[in-house]
């Protein structure tokens, strides 16, 4: 007799919807991250020493730390195993062992934000998809062209999409697999409305209301800085349409740089930064007015001037801090200062905050440059 071997299908993993309202609340019940055995900790510890280390400085090292682990290591292990059994009985921050200590690295630390705890990703390019998504007769044709290009399109696109997906998580939840095992998703709270705001020492994290982030939108070009409304006086979203019009009005209001660039400050030491933000707020009622919008924006858009197109030399630059060009510079000091003299792009960020930046081509390209204090590990 035959048989037909039929090829197996894999099947969808089991999920549960988690409601928007319980998002943070450990809905799926899961366990706390388990504290490793001090000995399996030194183990690991020896194991990656050995393999960065350069021969001659293992033996010393290991030495050192040897003594540690025999002397004030078990009192450390206590002390951590202590804290971590009292913060479960009060079912209350920090929910595991490690998150205290990862959030006071993040927000302690003092040097600029880019590359170094600012990462980003890119997406393929979304051109032929806006393509087959705008009338012809809708699409700007060159550079003259009153009507909104690639790059508006792909922006309002994606902020739309961003948009859909946010309303998705108010209305129905999440989808969350449970099986094999489920996983944490209380960081998805963190991405929308978040900033990152610099005070002196240390830090501190601003949220605002997800629905009443998702009213507006951050929009910069050349160090400019845009709010742009992402509804209408019913409550609708402007459709992708109507945003790239929006984006369109910014690109041709803004022909060159800004005079004082305030997001690129961001970008620097973060006592630096908290004390001209500081200054800045205290000195205007609209200062303190502008930066509140940065604040509760649901996100910010950075339209680039450079043409990043598939060229790798500029999309890896662009993503992470901006495409250094020769064809203009702009001040990202008050006149009052010392100048430093960069390109456009370079100060058309700001780092406290999640990025979509999207270069100036017909490739359609775009990056994610995204504030890791709030986000690492999604």
């Amino acid at each position: 007799s035959f048989c037909t071997l039929l090829p197996l299908r894999k099947m969808p993993p089991k999920t549960v919807t988690v409601p928007w309202a319980q998002i943070t609340s450990n809905y799926l019940k899961l366990p706390r991250l388990p504290i490793p055995k001090l000995a399996d900790t030194a183990a690991r510890y020896e194991a990656s020493v050995r393999a960065i280390k350069k021969q001659s400085t293992i033996d010393n090292h290991i030495a050192v730390f040897n003594k540690f682990i025999e002397t004030d290591g078990p009192k450390v292990q206590k002390a951590l195993v202590e804290r971590d059994t009292t913060a479960a009985a009060l079912g209350a921050y920090p929910f595991s062992y490690i998150e205290n200590h990862w959030d006071d690295m993040y927000l302690n630390y003092r040097g600029p934000s880019p590359v170094n705890i600012a990462p980003a990703f890119t997406m393929k390019p979304l051109g032929d998809r806006i393509r087959e998504l705008v009338d012809p007769s809708e699409l700007a044709h060159g550079p003259s062209d009153h009507r909104p290009g690639i790059q508006c399109f792909t922006a309002a696109y994606i902020v739309h999409g961003m948009l859909r997906f946010a309303q998705k998580l108010l209305d129905t939840g999440i989808d969350v697999a449970v099986e094999p095992v489920g996983f944490d998703v209380s960081g998805m709270s963190h991405q929308f409305g978040f900033t990152r705001l610099p005070c002196a020492g240390r830090d501190s994290i601003k949220q605002v209301e997800l629905k009443h982030s998702m009213g507006h939108i951050i929009v910069m070009h050349r160090g400019h800085v845009f709010r742009v409304n992402t509804r209408d006086e019913n409550g609708g979203y402007y459709t992708p349409k109507q945003l790239a019009r929006a984006f369109r009005n910014i690109l041709t209001s803004t022909p060159s740089q800004a005079s004082f660039c305030v997001g690129a400050v961001s970008g620097g030491p973060r006592d630096e930064w908290a004390t001209t933000r500081k200054l800045m707020e205290s000195g205007s009622d609209t200062n303190d007015a502008y930066f509140d919008s940065v604040d509760s924006a649901f996100t910010v858009v950075c339209l680039d001037s450079a043409t990043w197109g598939n060229d790798h030399s500029q999309i890896l630059p662009g993503m992470l801090t901006g495409v250094v060009r020769g064809d203009g510079v702009v001040s990202t000091a008050p006149p009052s200062s010392t100048s430093k003299r960069v390109s456009d792009d370079v100060v058309n960020r700001w780092y406290d905050k999640h990025m979509v930046i999207v270069d100036n081509s017909d490739v359609g390209r775009v990056a994610c440059n995204f504030e890791h204090a709030f986000s690492d590990g999604l």
